[in-house]
Parts: structure tokens; C-alpha cells; sequence
């Protein structure tokens, strides 16, 4: 059976029109109520202002511009255009000027309901709208409203009918088909979402979330943290940039050696959507979500062509930032394909340009020059009424240019000039086929690649070439999976997955190669256990998910995940929801291949103490490096707590609450974090470390595959036995181990709320992470340190909240962005680092709503980033600061950005 939806109150996702919460059809109750009760003023006139453009669109103006609910069935009304619309109407005028000469009819129900429907035959006599039930729902929403809550059953299915148009999708958090996920933290932001927020890439919306550090701006490459240069990469809860997974359509998308992906080189232009679960997914989709995932859901239907094309400026020096975006889109009854392209390119910003950058010297860029191009080209064809195939490839290039001087060498007294080219491209492609093996089952075969190469040349001040690098690495996946319905229970059908599947990973840099196979397989189960139309007294719904994964690694073993979910809602608009889940990271394969060392000599004769003999005749075997057969993943243990509210006497609107906690353990680290030398100088505090008389299995292990360095002794330093017969040798292993350990907890809140006032319709929202507390233990033997209110950590508060007014071809909003004060260690006395407080506006008119057919679906755009151009929070320019730092640029690039004013002015037109 179809679904039909109302075009007002309603969630998006994918190409489907969807309705999501039950609160959303009390919305839609006291509409259908309120039309009923004015159907006598149904030859009302009004005055109408639509321009051409899918019948979607234009029966969301009519129903805005009418006060009406409209009902439609969503697979009619998507790629269908209507005719542009300008005077004085009624309802049932203005529905056939509309649809004239399409294949679909409009009309109003005895309440007052907009419906769209299919034309039977060659006349316009309306198709049958809805079914029985349908129909059924509809008149006992009104009874609802008139009579009370007697009639709720009959309201649930609207909503159960609406899940029909689910079947298809698979959210962020779930393996499972048809299924919203209400017991994990998921938020979902459409692409007019991100627009609205101002942001001009995908970095630029990944920095305004709040429990997002920030490690991904495309400032300050020489003051980024964990070697990133100029890469922008995600790091939910600050816990580590590999902590946080990330998809492309829900698929992993390759990182270099397996650190993080760079997600600077995805368009936004090519972006439908992101979704952002804020909790441990591993028993979903395996290693690295720890922290949480970002799914970006590529777009992949248009009906037709789309130019946008953007310049932007700082108010104060010479960044500019230039954007062109192209698509096209084709559909038929079967298929459809989807091709875009886009470009970006942006001018540095110097140092010299910020007052609280010019004690660095010159020259010194904190924006890198940068070009960016990309494709797209996604598709999808029927073969035949139960199988369809799917594909998307995406490529992406991106090259930085940047200057910097740098200070503090040792042995050179002067600023050493540095010129940085880094480059990357990064191919991602994927190709599935779905087969229903019947009308509850699926088959999902999957197969995905991703590649990505990136290179780094380095020149002094004369333009000689004085240092370059790079790495290759790619990932190959194929998956199966079976979804569907298991059994039925009173409180509906309990849906299942099961699945595995293959991948395969590789890595090179220099001379430098690696590869990890891997197999893996999953299961997940969702229970209702009870429905509202069960009547069970103070539940009204109780649902409740489990999964499992395991993954096995051809190099360090296995590792299984599981995951709990429950979510209860005691009455109608509250919702109670937990988790409980285990994760893992493998260790990636750039630190498995990192470069190690083992050296052989006396410590008295660099004048280290020695106290493993009296004389000080003891000779020291120092490993360094991943060359330890021992690392294994790291591991966490995660749980979540929340609170939905959709009361019912405030329509459209919705509060969130959600308590984190998360355990992030076996963390790979040196023990001794200085390379040696605190273990040397203190070697009381690291005796762990030590092996008096080791054997020589043992130092055959730590010498094995590392590069000698060099030795004190008179011996052969290659030979184990040589080395374990030394008189008074001691073997000290800082070799890359599972040693620290991260704890996090807070809460995320969260509010929306919109509604229609009589000068346009209101829309408001705000978002806030505020960090209970979060601790690491570094390395071995050491005392938990605090890691939150410090610099290039997250602030305990940080929040933004929007306003927005649509109306008439309109679009405004105005963002608030609030990082709260913290300390400056790294100086002493300790400093203050001021709250950090900035104002973004965007707006947006559709010229079409001037009645001209030139001016149709084009749409001018505004917006100015950090509108009364604060600078941000100042962080000393200490050269104390470099033990966070690569260099002290003055400010925190992992909080703050040193843009300034930033203006775009844009276009778009749709063809």
C-alpha cells in the first residue's frame, strides 16, 4: 500500500517525504481538525504567488500561502513540474491552472484537505486518494481533537502507513531497512540546513557543531594538531582524530594508513544530506566509532539542471573564497542518474592581516592558498520489478600552497622560510544490486572502493626543493546482508539483519608498504514490545535493539562488538531512550609501519644515571618504534541516556537531552612520550619498562624489523645472541604499546521549534555540549590530566542557537556561536582564554516570486560569517606553546579560526 504525507511538519530522508515522530500527526490533527471545521469558507479567495516549479514544491507554497493541509502520495509528486501561479484564486482555481496538463488532479476533501492524486485514464477525474484506513485515520484525527484521545489507535496508523515509504531506507545507526533508531542520539541536517548555517564547505558546517573539536578548519596549517598539515578531519568529543568513523552513503570512506579521512575534499554541492550519531556504532559498522559517525549521503536525483556559483571576501586582508557548483539529473519510470561538478578556490590569508598574529615572522600564511574540483555521478535502474541496481563515484582534487617561517630551530638562529605543496585525490565509488527475494525480504550485495594519494614537497626561501613525502592508500569492501521482517507481535513485526563480508586495506609511503585483510559478520534485531494501540496503561510505546560484529584481522586477531538499545515512551510526546555498547579501533596501518629504531650503549657515558650496577658498566638495548608484535586495537565502553519531549500542546516543537559517557581504553602510546630520555634520566618511575639479563627471544623481538641506529658496544648489534651475552645488559622498551586510556562524559541538549505568524513562518533552534568531565592517562605510570578547558581541547560549554523567518520567496536566518572561557597552561602563571562569541547571517530571495518567467528558480543568496568581526580569543604567543603547538600563532585554531568578517554573495538557478 502507498503512503500519503502532508507537505507541512514532515522530516526528509532520502528522495521520500516521511513523517518520523507520532507528535507529527498531532500536528497534522489539529490541521485536518481546523480545516474541517472552515470548510464553509472553501471558495475563499487568496492571493497566490507560486513559480514553476515540482508539484511538491508548489503545493508546500499553496498549502503556506492557504493555511491548509495538503495530502499527497510522494512517488507522484517529485518529479512532476507544475505551471507558475501569480494572482487571485481559490483553492480548487488555483489546483487546475496548477496541474493543468500534467497526469495528476487536485481537489479538497469534506474537511478542507488539499489532495493530489493520479488522473484515472485520459480525464481529470481524480484517482482514489487513500485507502480504506486511510480515510479511517483521517476522520478519527478529528475526532481526536473534538473528543478526546479515544480515538489514538486509529491515529497510529497514519503513522504506521507513513512507515511504508520507509521500507526502503536504512538510517545512520541501524543495518536494518524501514527502521528509525529512536534509542541512539541521531541528528540529521539537510543541505538548506547546512546553507543556513553559512557554511561554505563541509569543514565549515562540521566546525559550528558543539561536540565537534574543531582540528579540521582550513587555518594555521603550521598550528595544527596530530601532523594533520592541511588535511581538515572530524573529531567528535575531542577523543582523537580516528575515533570518529566516517561514511559516504554508509559506506567507509579511506583515510591515509588509517588515520582520518579528509573530508575537505567532499563538495557540499554534492551533498543531500549528513547525518551525525553521537555514540559507539561499532557493532554496526566495525572499527574507528568510538566517538561517534558521520554518514554524508551524496545526492543522487534531480529532474533537470542546477547552476550555483559564489564569491567571498574577508572585510579585512586578502582571503577571497570562489565557488562554482554544476548538476544535472535524469529520471524515467525506472531509473534514474544524477551527474554534479564543483570547484572551489580560496587566496591565503597572511599573518601580517591579524593583529594577534604579528609577532610571528614573516612570512607566514595562517589560510593556505587552495583549489579544489570534483565529480559526482550516481545512478540507480530497475531490472525488473524486484531488483535494482545503484552506483555512486565520487572524485575529488585538492591543492594547498602555503608560506611559513619557522622559529625555535635548533642550531639556526634566523627564521627558516618554508614553502609547503600538498596534494591530494580521493576516489570513491561503490556499485549495489537489491533483490527482493520476496515482499518481506531483501538481499544487499554491496561492493565499495576508496582511494586516496597524497603528496607533500616542501622548498626553502630560494625555491630549492628540500624535503618531499606522500602516501597510497586503499580500501576494498564487499557486503552482504539479509533484512526483514522475523516474526509478528502484538506490538508489530520484530526486523532483523544478517550479514558479513570482506575488506581489504593497503598503505604505502616511500618504500613503505602494508596491507590487512580482514572478514566480518553482523546481526542486529529490533523488538517492539509495545504499541499505542495495545492501550498498555503509562507505555505507550517500548521498543528495543541488539547487535553484534565480529571482525577478524590477519594481523592482530579478533574483535567482537556489542550494542543495546531500549527506548520507552510512557505518554504520547515523552520518549526515554539508552545505550550500551563496546567498541574498538585497529590499529592503523601508518602506525604499525611507523619508523623504528634500537640503539645499544652505556648511559653513564651521556650521563644518565645507572642503577642496575655499581660500577657503571650496564649496557642499554633501547627500542623505539611499532616494530611490538603485542599492539592490539584499542577498545571502549560506551552508554547514553536521553529525553524527547514533543508536547502536545506546543505543535512542532521538540527538546533533546542526552547524557554521554564513554571509556576509551588500550590506547596505543610510547610509554615514555620524550623517546627514551625521561626513562634514562629517572629511571625509577619507568622500572616497567626495564628487562635486567633479557633473554634472547626477547631481544630478537624488539631488534626485529627495526633500523639500528647506533651502538657504544663492541659487538655485532645485529645479532640477538651477541647482544644478550653483554656482562650487564638491560633491555628498556618504548615501543608503541596499548597504554592510555581517555574518559569523557557530558550532556548534549538541544531544542526546534517552528510556526507560522502572520509575517511568515518562525523557525528556532539551538544546540549546546557542556563537558562534565574528561581525563587521560598519557603514558605509563602516569596521573590522570584534565582535558577539557585547555588549549586545542574542547571547552566544558559551547553551544549555537538560529532563528530563521521564511516568507514570500525569503529566506533569512541569523546563528549565534558561543565557546565558553578556559585555560592557558602552557604559560606561567596560567592565563585565561576569553569566551569567544560570534554572529552569522544568511538570506536568501527567490527572484521568481517577481512573476517573471526570466527570473524563474533563480535564487539570490547573501551571508556574512562572523558579522561584527570578532577577533578571536588571544593565546600567548609563548614559545612554551609549542608543546601544543607547531608553532604559536596566536589563538587556538582548535576552537576558534582567525577568518574574521566573511562575506558570500551567490546565485543559483534551477533549468
Amino acid at each position: 500500500m502507498k503512503a500519503f504525507v502532508t507537505v507541512m511538519n514532515k522530516k526528509r530522508s532520502g528522495d521520500k517525504e516521511i513523517l518520523l515522530r507520532p507528535m507529527r500527526i498531532q500536528c497534522m490533527t489539529a490541521a485536518v481538525a481546523a480545516a474541517w471545521l472552515t470548510s464553509a469558507a472553501a471558495q475563499d479567495f487568496y492571493d497566490l504567488n507560486i513559480p514553476s516549479t515540482t508539484v511538491a514544491e508548489a503545493v508546500k507554497s499553496l498549502s503556506q500561502q492557504t493555511g491548509r493541509s495538503v495530502l499527497f502520495q510522494t512517488d507522484h509528486v517529485t518529479t512532476v513540474d507544475t505551471n507558475a501561479l501569480y494572482g487571485r484564486y481559490t483553492v480548487e482555481q488555483a489546483l487546475d491552472a496548477l496541474l493543468n496538463d500534467t497526469s495528476l488532479s487536485g481537489g479538497l476533501t469534506q474537511s478542507g484537505v488539499i489532495t493530489i492524486s493520479l488522473v484515472n485514464g485520459n480525464n481529470r477525474e481524480e484517482a482514489p486518494m487513500t485507502s480504506g484506513t486511510l480515510k479511517k485515520s483521517l476522520l478519527a484525527s478529528v475526532g481526536v481533537l473534538m473528543f478526546g484521545a479515544a480515538h489514538a489507535q486509529d491515529v497510529e496508523r497514519v503513522e504506521e502507513d507513513e512507515k511504508q515509504e520507509v521500507d526502503n531506507i536504512t538510517v545512520t545507526g541501524t543495518s536494518i531497512r524501514g527502521v528509525y533508531p529512536k534509542a541512539v542520539p541521531l541528528e540529521s541536517f539537510e543541505a538548506a540546513e547546512i546553507e543556513a548555517m553559512g557554511a561554505t564547505t563541509l569543514e565549515d558546517f562540521l566546525f559550528r557543531l558543539p561536540g565537534n573539536l574543531s582540528n579540521l578548519t582550513d587555518s594555521a596549517p603550521g598550528a595544527t594538531k596530530d601532523g594533520l598539515g592541511d588535511r581538515n578531519v572530524i573529531n567528535l568529543r575531542g577523543l582523537g582524530t580516528g575515533a570518529t568513523l566516517v561514511l559516504i552513503n554508509g559506506r567507509r570512506l579511506v583515510a591515509p594508513g588509517g588515520a582520518s579521512p579528509d573530508i575537505s575534499l567532499i563538495p557540499l554541492a554534492a551533498i543531500e544530506r549528513v547525518e551525525v550519531l553521537s555514540d559507539g556504532a561499532s557493532a554496526i559498522y566495525g572499527s574507528d566509532a568510538i566517538a561517534g559517525v558521520v554518514n554524508i549521503i551524496l545526492r543522487d536525483k534531480a529532474d533537470g539542471a542546477e547552476t550555483g556559483v559564489s564569491f567571498g571576501t574577508v572585510t579585512e586582508g586578502g582571503h577571497r573564497k570562489t565557488r562554482a557548483d554544476q548538476s544535472v539529473g535524469f529520471n524515467w519510470d525506472s531509473g534514474n542518474i544524477f551527474l554534479g561538478y564543483s570547484f572551489m578556490s580560496q587566496t591565503k590569508l597572511r599573518g601580517a592581516e591579524r593583529d594577534f598574529s604579528q609577532g610571528l615572522p614573516e612570512p607566514y600564511d595562517l589560510i593556505p592558498d587552495d583549489q579544489r574540483h570534483s565529480a559526482l555521478f550516481s545512478f540507480g535502474q530497475e531490472l525488473s520489478e524486484r531488483t535494482r541496481l545503484s552506483g555512486d563515484f565520487l572524485f575529488s582534487d585538492r591543492d594547498t600552497n602555503s608560506e611559513v617561517s619557522r622559529t625555535g630551530i635548533v642550531g639556526i638562529t634566523a627564521p627558516l622560510r618554508r614553502e609547503s605543496r600538498r596534494g591530494s585525490k580521493q576516489i570513491f565509488s561503490a556499485l549495489g544490486i537489491e533483490h527482493d527475494l520476496n515482499d518481506n525480504l531483501r538481499l544487499d550485495i554491496t561492493g565499495a572502493y576508496s582511494r586516496i594519494e597524497t603528496e607533500l614537497s616542501d622548498f626553502n626561501g630560494d625555491g630549492d626543493f628540500v624535503f618531499g613525502g606522500g602516501g597510497d592508500a586503499t580500501s576494498l569492501t564487499a557486503t552482504g546482508k539479509l533484512d526483514g521482517d522475523l516474526i509478528d507481535l502484538p506490538a508489530g513485526a520484530v526486523k532483523f539483519s544478517i550479514g558479513g563480508g570482506y575488506a581489504e586495506e593497503k598503505f604505502s609511503a616511500g618504500s613503505s608498504k602494508s596491507k590487512r585483510d580482514s572478514e566480518f559478520a553482523f546481526g542486529e534485531v529490533f523488538v517492539p514490545l509495545v504499541a499505542p494501540e495495545q492501550g498498555v496503561p503509562f507505555v505507550n510505546r517500548l521498543e528495543v535493539t541488539a547487535a553484534t560484529r565480529h571482525t577478524n584481522y590477519s594481523d592482530f586477531g579478533g574483535n567482537t562488538s556489542p550494542r543495546f538499545g531500549v527506548y520507552l515512551s510512557p505518554l504520547e510526546g515523552i520518549g526515554l531512550r539508552g545505550t550500551y555498547s563496546k567498541g574498538f579501533r585497529a590499529p592503523s596501518l601508518a602506525t604499525l609501519n611507523a619508523f623504528t629504531n634500537y640503539s645499544i650503549f652505556s648511559p653513564a657515558a651521556f650521563g644518565y644515571p645507572d642503577p642496575f650496577s655499581s660500577d657503571d658498566s650496564t649496557a642499554v638495548l633501547l627500542a623505539q618504534g611499532s616494530n611490538n608484535p603485542n599492539i592490539g586495537p584499542e577498545n571502549s565502553k560506551s552508554y547514553t541516556a536521553g529525553l524527547d519531549l514533543e508536547p502536545y500542546f506546543v505543535p512542532n516543537l521538540r527538546i533533546s537531552a542526552t547524557y554521554f559517557n564513554i571509556s576509551y581504553i588500550d590506547r596505543l602510546g610510547a610509554p615514555d612520550s620524550s623517546g627514551g630520555f625521561a626513562a634514562l634520566t629517572d629511571p625509577s618511575s619507568f622500572l616497567s619498562l626495564y628487562t635486567v639479563n633479557p633473554s634472547v627471544e626477547l631481544v630478537n623481538e624488539m631488534i626485529s624489523g627495526s633500523n639500528f641506529f647506533f651502538s657504544t658496544e663492541s659487538i655485532d648489534a645485529t645479532d640477538p645472541a651477541a647482544i644478550a651475552a653483554l656482562p650487564n645488559v638491560v633491555a628498556l622498551d618504548n615501543r608503541i604499546q596499548n597504554i592510555a586510556e581517555s574518559d569523557i562524559d557530558g550532556i548534549d541538549f538541544s531544542v526546534d521549534y517552528s510556526r507560522t505568524v502572520p509575517f511568515g513562518d518562525l523557525t528556532f533552534g539551538a544546540n549546546a555540549t557542556y563537558i562534565l568531565d574528561s581525563t587521560i592517562v598519557p603514558v605509563l605510570n602516569a596521573p590522570k590530566v584534565t582535558t577539557f578547558n585547555t588549549v586545542m581541547n574542547p571547552v566544558d560549554f559551547r553551544g549555537r542557537a538560529f532563528l530563521g523567518l521564511n516568507r514570500d520567496g525569503f529566506n533569512g536566518q541569523v546563528n549565534v556561536n558561543y565557546y565558553d572561557d578556559y585555560k592557558n597552561t602552557f604559560v606561567t602563571p596560567e592565563r585565561t582564554v576569553h569566551s569567544w562569541t560570534t554572529v552569522d547571517l544568511m538570506a536568501s530571495y527567490d527572484l521568481g516570486v517577481q512573476k517573471s518567467p526570466y527570473l524563474s528558480n533563480l535564487v539570490l543568496t547573501f551571508s556574512v560569517n562572523n558579522l561584527f568581526n570578532q577577533d578571536p580569543p588571544f593565546v600567548s604567543l609563548s614559545d612554551a606553546l609549542n608543546t601544543a603547538l607547531n608553532e604559536p600563532v596566536g589563538f587556538d585554531p582548535a576552537n576558534s579560526n582567525p577568518t574574521g568578517r566573511f562575506a558570500t554573495f551567490g546565485l543559483k538557478k534551477k533549468w
